[in-house]
């Protein structure tokens, strides 16, 4: 069970690197005050992909999909956590795809991809050459990198390694500084930060806690007026992930 905790900074590690600072444990996640009710349908995609495949590196099955005309700018959305797949850019792909050439691809760990064994199938260095790898089977020679929570430090360490794929980054609030700066919280927020950090408690997970957690997880993340669809859709993804995996 891949539980290794350790500070993104300096060192490898899975997704659990979401959270910044020494976490808490706890016997059990918050829910929701009122448990939403999510039905199992995958909604439609706005716009399917033009083709997919999948690509095999080191025995790991890696599905990606493109988006959109070869011979424009290929812009490349990382994975983000193993929590969601690749679906959480179906908005964004609609767009971009529009002007631009877009690929995704499943992470590690995913419900639509493979779940290697042991915490350092994990490492960052991993899913940088899954990067590289999905990048080669789909014919782009280089690609602007669009990263989002884990995948911004996913991104910084493919274009460190392969500068010459890469021709720009997007990065959208990154995760896995590994730095806790007191003082700069109020009151409020730091109530709420050591409320995240006891609900990230793996034990609990694979004990029954897991709906809890999504629930109260994505409740978090998705935290504007009407956000209920965006918190429906993502709590259907993480249903579908082994929370062992976690």
């Amino acid at each position: 069970m891949r539980m290794d905790r350790r500070s993104v900074t300096g060192q490898e590690g899975p997704a659990l690197h979401l959270m910044q600072g020494t976490r808490q444990s706890c016997s059990a996640t918050a829910p929701l005050r009122v448990p939403l009710d999510v039905k199992d349908t995958e909604p439609a995609r706005p716009r399917p992909p033009d083709r997919t495949g999948t690509v095999v590196r080191s025995g790991v099955r890696i599905p990606y999909a493109v988006y959109g005309a070869a011979h424009r700018p290929t812009v490349m959305l990382l994975p983000t956590w193993t929590i969601v797949p690749s679906r959480i850019w179906r908005f964004q792909v609609a767009a971009l795809a529009r002007h631009l050439q877009v690929v995704t691809f499943e992470g590690r760990g995913s419900a639509e991809g493979d779940s290697p064994a042991g915490a350092t199938a994990y490492r960052g260095s991993e899913v940088a050459a899954d990067t590289v790898a999905v990048m080669d089977d789909a014919g782009v020679d280089r690609a602007v990198l669009v990263g989002f929570s884990l995948g911004a430090p996913w991104a910084v360490r493919v274009a460190a390694e392969h500068p010459d794929r890469v021709d720009g980054l997007v990065l959208i609030a990154g995760s896995g500084t590994g730095a806790r700066q007191a003082g700069h919280r109020t009151p409020e927020g730091e109530r709420e930060a050591r409320e995240m950090e006891a609900a990230f408690n793996a034990t609990a997970w694979v004990e029954g806690g897991w709906e809890d957690f999504v629930q109260f997880f994505f409740s978090k993340l998705f935290s504007e007026p009407h956000s209920t669809k965006p918190i429906e859709d993502a709590v259907r993804w993480a249903r579908r992930v082994d929370p062992a995996v976690m």
